[in-house]
């Protein structure tokens, strides 16, 4: 478990760094695996982090097109600060995962599966579908925006 907490803060230092989208979008791939690893750790089940990761996968293949679209003939270049940068903090946080005591698999304020059953409680209910109705509003923006003239994913004429 030390090894995919600190796989994952790795990724999200890089990911803090890295300028280049489609560059981003591989390290939130990566992250995306690392999280359904460690779940279905945590679980002991395979469906919930399968399904967790066809839904990113899928999320992260749109906004690949998008963003592939948007920066295609953008350089990649990696800057001596930011190297100078992630390697500091990686080195910090590889010494704190280390140093851990307890593995969070056994501590009692991160009960993964308790919050899963409370997630989709009926005191949830409203935030719920408070997401589904943002998602939905924000499916019906990116519709919008592909149907302008001048927009990167426009339909060929």
């Amino acid at each position: 478990m030390k090894l995919f907490l600190l796989v994952s803060i790795s990724l999200s230092t890089l990911a803090v760094t890295i300028s280049h989208p489609i560059a981003l979008v591989f390290i939130i791939l990566a992250q995306t695996s690392t999280v359904c690893l460690a779940s279905f750790l945590i679980h002991q089940t395979s469906w919930f982090s399968f399904v967790i990761f066809l839904i990113f996968f899928g999320g992260i293949m749109v906004l690949f097109v998008y963003i592939s679209s948007l920066a295609s003939n953008e350089n990649f270049a990696v800057s001596f600060k930011s190297t100078l940068y992630t390697t500091t903090t990686l080195a910090g946080m590889t010494l704190v995962v280390i140093n851990m005591n307890t593995p969070i698999s056994q501590s009692n304020e991160l009960n993964f599966l308790n919050f899963t059953l409370k997630m989709y409680s009926t005191q949830m209910t409203p935030i719920t579908a408070l997401t589904m109705l943002y998602l939905l509003l924000s499916l019906f923006v990116v519709v919008e925006i592909i149907k302008q003239y001048q927009a990167p994913l426009r339909a060929s004429s």
